[in-house]
């Protein structure tokens, strides 16, 4: 069985979004369809594209191991920010396999000071 899963590839996670138009205490959720077959960790990362205030691309990255998950959290996160994200599926003897990058907008107002 091993010699079999080594000749294929790793599904990706697919259909990355947010599933809230607001953030809590700078933290976002993120729905995403599983990959198929095996693997052993989910990895989200976002970078933001357009933040006003701070010069630097911010980036937001969670992992889980909890091959049921559909959701993880992200912080830090700012509502009205627009965001590339995308998903890095890994297992052990496998190279990782990344998603394709989501253009992705956390909807709500920038706060300006």
């Amino acid at each position: 069985m091993n010699l079999l899963l080594s000749t294929q590839d790793l599904d990706v996670v697919k259909n990355l979004k947010f599933n809230s138009s607001t953030t809590t205490n700078g933290t976002a959720n993120v729905n995403f369809q599983r990959p198929e077959g095996y693997y052993s960790r989910i990895t989200i990362n976002c970078n933001s594209t357009n933040m006003i205030c701070h010069p630097d691309s911010v980036t937001a990255t969670a992992s889980t191991s909890d091959t049921s998950q559909i959701s993880i959290e992200l912080s830090p996160m700012v509502s009205g920010t627009n965001y590339n994200c995308n998903g890095i599926t890994s297992m052990s003897g496998f190279s990782d396999n990344l998603s394709s990058i989501y253009n992705l907008t956390l909807p709500g107002k920038i706060n300006s000071f």
